[in-house]
């Protein structure tokens, strides 16, 4: 049933579509795509230096033939599978074995294309320089629109070549390569206030590795004490539930021992019963090393939370190889310690200048 409008109707109407309305807004629209154009240029040019960076010193370590692990090879038979629509059965980790048994990195499928075209194993070097020059983007994106152009480059050029990035690069591709931008979206949405586009760019974290639903789930309730909407809520089941099915489901099925394989580098109590475990100098290093690059501030952001499940089952595992700054499993932590930077310098300045408006009698801000 359709109602007849109202003369106020009508005469709103017309306001809303009258001649110098839709000018306005067609001039705005253009501004923001002028202003959008012109806000990544820096973004752009720190992403170029990032990947050069890192894909200069990965040919220099190919042409010196230096091989970290046998992990490279591993993944580059993975993708090879993949490319060819086929099961990743990598005979490197044993005869017949499927990988999707030993981590749970379903992801890694989206780089079949990339492979196929160029079926190399420096390809996965590159796609992985590619990933942290992204992200270095997106957070300068960020830090631009809060510091300013100057500083957010220099913001992104730090994390860039970050310590945790550097490690990762220098320990040739992993997995953890595809979460690098991710988390750098969703955590940079998130302080934008975006929701939605938050939890979207979160999700998919869950498909990288197995542990990283335990990353969504901390990000989902961040989110959900941020904006007191049942959306974060949403996200934290969602990793807790592949977290689950990923360990107790799919790992053990896929395995040849019928078990997740890295079950037994969890051991709490062995580690609680063991103060040089527990509180082992390299753990020190790794946590002092987070606080340096974000000068302490990331303390007082609530993102910092995000950091503690990678954090949790590194210390309290029995593999000391997890301990330590080294390696490829700090490369999550920067994204998440960068933007909780962001977000401390944000909340650092309302502090000050809700005391300042205290002492002069004015409101103080409200965050």
């Amino acid at each position: 049933m359709t109602t007849t409008p109202t003369p106020p109707q009508i005469a709103a109407r017309a306001r809303r579509w009258s001649r110098p309305r839709v000018a306005e807004r067609l001039g705005r629209f253009g501004r923001l795509g002028r202003e959008g154009w012109r806000g990544w240029v820096g973004p752009a040019a720190v992403a170029a230096v990032v990947a050069a960076a890192y894909i200069v010193y990965a040919a220099w370590q190919w042409s010196q033939y230096t091989v970290k692990s046998w992990d490279l090879g591993i993944f580059a038979e993975l993708v090879k599978a993949y490319s060819r629509l086929q099961p990743p059965i990598v005979d490197i980790k044993g005869d017949g074995y499927n990988l999707l048994g030993d981590h749970f990195h379903p992801l890694l499928a989206i780089l079949a294309p990339v492979y196929a075209v160029a079926p190399h194993p420096f390809t996965l070097l590159v796609v992985q320089a590619l990933c942290f020059a992204i992200a270095a983007a997106v957070i300068a994106r960020t830090a631009i629109r809060r510091l300013g152009t100057p500083t957010g480059v220099l913001l992104g050029l730090a994390f860039g070549l970050a310590w945790g990035l550097q490690y990762a690069a220098d320990a040739q591709f992993h997995e953890i390569a595809l979460a690098v931008p991710l988390l750098a979206w969703s955590l940079c949405a998130m302080l934008e206030r975006r929701d939605l586009a938050a939890a979207l760019w979160a999700a998919p974290l869950v498909f990288v590795k197995e542990d990283l639903g335990l990353t969504v789930l901390a990000i989902g309730l961040v989110l959900a004490y941020r904006s007191r909407k049942p959306l974060g809520l949403w996200l934290a089941a969602w990793g807790a539930a592949w977290f689950a099915i990923a360990v107790f489901v799919v790992l053990p099925a896929l395995n040849p021992d019928g078990a997740w394989a890295y079950a037994g580098n969890a051991d709490p109590g062995g580690v609680f019963s063991d103060p040089a475990a527990l509180f082992h100098p390299q753990k020190g290093v790794t946590l002092t090393l987070l606080l340096v690059i974000t000068g302490g501030l990331l303390v007082i952001s609530p993102i910092s939370v995000v950091l503690l499940p990678t954090l949790a089952w590194r210390f309290l595992s029995t593999n000391e190889g997890y301990w330590g700054p080294t390696w490829h499993y700090s490369a999550v932590l920067i994204p998440i310690a960068f933007l909780a930077l962001l977000d401390g310098i944000d909340r650092a300045a309302a502090s000050r200048w809700g005391g300042c408006a205290a002492t002069v009698g004015m409101p103080r801000r409200s965050r």
